[in-house]
């Protein structure tokens, strides 16, 4: 956290971030790096005024074994009409 703040000290909004974003680098971390990317997403998109519903992929059941039909299998519960994904 040091760092960051060191590093980020003269940015335009720095103090604004710093109270957004110190809870999730102070204090008690969680148990899981999923939870704590879930928890600063969200408080990141309310802060910027995103509305976007965010739902972790676990709440989309799936019987399939390949990880591509899994995938396939989410986006059609969740209403998906188009999938768009990087060159990775």
């Amino acid at each position: 956290w040091k760092t960051i703040t060191l590093n980020h000290a003269r940015a335009a909004h720095a103090p604004a971030a710093a109270e957004l974003l110190s809870p999730f680098y102070v204090g008690e971390p969680p148990h899981k790096l999923s939870d704590w990317n879930q928890h600063s997403i969200a408080a990141i998109a309310m802060f910027l005024g995103i509305g976007t519903r965010l739902v972790k992929s676990t709440a989309y059941p799936s019987a399939a074994s390949d990880p591509t039909q899994r995938l396939v299998d989410i986006c059609v519960q969740a209403g998906a009409t188009h999938y768009v994904s990087g060159p990775a």
